[in-house]
């Protein structure tokens, strides 16, 4: 027997991964799956699937490519070097703890050319 955590678990990935819902609809999708969850006596498992749904989308976020500049006025600056970095679609926002430049977050890796990680390096070599 499964336990409610994966059964949520498998459910929250199917979800996850159906193709696009424009053609059923959101509300229909959901309508089908209370339907099912009704009909195998398995309807405590809503919550729990909408937690490992949430767990999903977070870790689909946390994935994305982003950009991160200190103000903005730099957007403009930014995003053509970022362009050039070969980074084409991304979300910008202003990060108040940089002290000034950016830092990209993306494909596993992490660009960082502000100000203040200059100032960490100094920092490190300062105090060896």
């Amino acid at each position: 027997m499964e336990s409610i955590a994966h059964l949520s678990r498998k459910y929250a990935l199917e979800l996850a991964q159906a193709p696009d819902c424009a053609d059923i609809g959101e509300e229909k999708l959901v309508e089908s799956l209370i339907k099912d969850l009704r009909s195998r006596g398995r309807m405590k498992l809503l919550p729990s699937i909408v937690r490992e749904l949430k767990k999903i989308r977070m870790q689909e976020r946390k994935n994305e490519p982003c950009v991160e500049i200190a103000r903005e006025e730099d957007r403009e600056k930014v995003c053509a070097g970022v362009n050039e970095l070969g980074v084409s679609t991304y979300s910008v926002m202003v990060n108040p703890t940089l002290v000034r430049g950016w830092r990209v977050r993306a494909q596993g890796r992490l660009i960082d050319n502000t100000t203040k990680q200059a100032l960490i390096e100094l920092y490190r070599v300062i105090i060896r």
